[in-house]
């Protein structure tokens, strides 16, 4: 039985995009810890990672 892998383009094209605050929200980030760069894009600021709040995972 063969089963069908489906490509990157086909999986994001199903998936619903959240606005960028939402998610950074659920890690603690406020607006003022991020560069946006359009509703769905963000940089997070120097100043918030160099402060300990955020970790590898």
């Amino acid at each position: 039985m063969k089963t069908s892998v489906k490509s990157d383009i086909e999986i994001s094209q199903q998936s619903k995009m959240k606005p960028i605050l939402e998610i950074a929200e659920k890690i603690g980030l406020t607006e003022h810890d991020l560069d946006f760069y359009g509703k769905y894009k963000t940089k997070i600021s120097n100043d918030c990672s160099r402060g300990g709040r955020l970790k590898s995972v």
